[in-house]
């Protein structure tokens, strides 16, 4: 349990180090316990249960970087709207279509 803490917390430390003066619109938890992150401007953030933190925007398959809300749908998928419309972000596989 040590071990797992110390990751968790080295994770929230170098998130919160990322998000550092970014503006936050959502922030959620899907059905495994990842916490995600709608920003203005930067795109969303995954922060996994094992304590991963990945990052998805423009530059690697998002519409575009300014997300308002995102919500989990039945087959796990995870759908962000945003000012450059919707995004789907696969779970499992971190692919995004």
């Amino acid at each position: 349990m040590g071990i797992e803490t110390q990751n968790i917390d080295s994770s929230v430390n170098e998130l919160v180090n990322e998000l550092d003066n970014v503006r936050i619109r959502c922030i959620t938890t899907d059905s495994n316990n990842n916490m995600w992150i709608c920003t203005t401007g930067s795109g969303v953030y995954e922060l996994t249960y094992s304590g991963e933190i990945i990052k998805y925007d423009k530059d690697n398959g998002l519409n575009g970087n300014r997300y308002r809300t995102i919500t989990e749908l039945s087959d796990n998928t995870m759908l962000a709207a945003g000012d450059s419309g919707l995004s789907f972000i696969k779970m499992k596989v971190s692919s995004i279509i």
